[in-house]
C-alpha cells in the first residue's frame, strides 16, 4: 500500500468516544465557527476526533451523510492537523452542508488556528 494512501486513514483509536469525553472538549476548548461547521479543540499529546450533528436533521439517514462528509474531508486534511481533540459539529440548515463548504471550513479552521 502506498504511504500517502496509508495517513489518510482514519483509525478507530483516533475516534473520541463517550458522552464525557465530549463534554469536557465542549466545555473547556477553543472554539471555531464556520459557516456550516463549527470546531471545537484541545491541544494535547495525541490526535483525536470526533464529529456530531445537530438533532434538527430529522432523519438518522441525514445526520448521518453529514458525518460521512465531515469524516472525509477530515481524513484527507489529517497530516496538516496539530495533535489534539477535535470535535467537529454541523450546524443545522434548510439544506444539507455540501462536502465543498465542510472542506471550505476545515481550511479556515487551519488558516486560523494552524501555521501549515
Amino acid at each position: 500500500m502506498e504511504k500517502s494512501l496509508k495517513k489518510q486513514t482514519l483509525k478507530k483509536k483516533e475516534i473520541i468516544r463517550g458522552y464525557r469525553s465530549f463534554q469536557g472538549i465542549l466545555q473547556e476548548g477553543k472554539k471555531f465557527n464556520g459557516k456550516v461547521i463549527t470546531v471545537f479543540f484541545i491541544k494535547a499529546d495525541e490526535k483525536k476526533v470526533g464529529f456530531f450533528v445537530s438533532r434538527q436533521y430529522k432523519k438518522a439517514v441525514q445526520r448521518n451523510k453529514i458525518k460521512r462528509r465531515m469524516r472525509e474531508a477530515y481524513r484527507k486534511m489529517k497530516e496538516f492537523f496539530p495533535p489534539g481533540y477535535f470535535l467537529f459539529y454541523a450546524k443545522h440548515f434548510n439544506r444539507l452542508p455540501r462536502y465543498k463548504n465542510i472542506n471550505y471550513d476545515l481550511e479556515m479552521f487551519l488558516d486560523k488556528f494552524v501555521k501549515r
